[in-house]
């Protein structure tokens, strides 16, 4: 093996594991909220590994989504996707 390939091999472990902390490092952060709002006293809707409380939203009107789940929760409760962050919902406001 010459200078040139132990080189090569070096640079694809660097790579290598600069791209699993990066992948890590993201996991950490996009997980780093779940959990404050049930130490709030927020009903919290369980969100998913990662995708948090609605990985279906691309999928689904959403202003459905919030009366269910204000109809579950009730007017106040917790949704989580990065940020943790409260919904306040008022049913009657519905057309």
């Amino acid at each position: 093996m010459g200078p040139i390939v132990g080189f090569i091999i070096w640079v694809i472990w660097v790579l290598l594991a600069l791209i699993l902390v990066t992948a890590v490092g993201l996991l950490i952060y996009a997980r780093w909220n779940y959990g404050k709002l049930d130490g709030l006293g927020f009903p919290v809707v369980k969100p998913h590994f990662f995708l948090g409380s609605n990985p279906n939203g691309h999928n689904e009107k959403l202003y459905l989504v919030d009366l269910e789940r204000a109809n579950k929760y009730g007017p106040v409760y917790g949704v989580s996707v990065i940020v943790s962050s409260y919904c306040k919902v008022k049913p009657e406001l519905k057309t």
